[in-house]
């Protein structure tokens, strides 16, 4: 290790010193800079004055891999859906598995829309006869790779039976 600097009879002289004797030239010098970097000057031939500068770091910075997330887009909430028809659930995400779809009733699962379906942001579903009339109706959207990774409609919405026509 060699550190020059202030030092009486040194002066102020930043300039390392290398005796090589009968060598031509130097094979590597390392120096490791206050930063943590390590240089790794090689093949110097001998009597120069050399300058070394403290380089960027050649590891590149890891990109980092943004937080798994799921933002159901529709419904949002305040709609209307009538039983037996059809509507698109929709969802943006950056995952790369497959999505658990779940129609709530306030804090309770109602229906499995889909168990495990593809994660391409769209689910066309069929609202059942079966269900309740309610409008605390909401859709859950998770992973199935990892359930605390989830988003739910924004606000509650409503299901009714719709009209049956006109009365005879």
């Amino acid at each position: 290790e060699t550190r020059s600097g202030d030092s009486l009879g040194g002066g102020s002289d930043l300039a390392a010193y290398f005796g090589l004797k009968a060598n031509t030239l130097v094979s590597a010098v390392e120096v490791t800079w206050p930063s943590g970097i390590t240089q790794t000057v090689t093949d110097i031939a001998a009597d120069q004055r050399l300058t070394l500068v403290e380089q960027a770091s050649s590891t590149p910075t890891p990109t980092p891999t943004p937080m798994p997330q799921i933002t159901v887009t529709a419904p949002i909430g305040k709609e209307t859906w009538t039983k037996g028809n059809s509507y698109s659930i929709t969802w943006s995400d950056n995952l790369s598995g497959k999505v658990t779809i779940k129609l709530l009733n306030g804090r309770t699962t109602a229906a499995v829309i889909a168990a495990s379906t593809a994660s391409d942001g769209i689910f066309v579903w069929t609202v059942p006869n079966s269900l309740a009339e309610a409008n605390t109706y909401r859709v859950e959207v998770s992973s199935v790779d990892s359930v605390t990774i989830k988003d739910q409609s924004d606000r509650r919405f409503a299901i009714t039976a719709g009209s049956l026509g006109p009365k005879r």
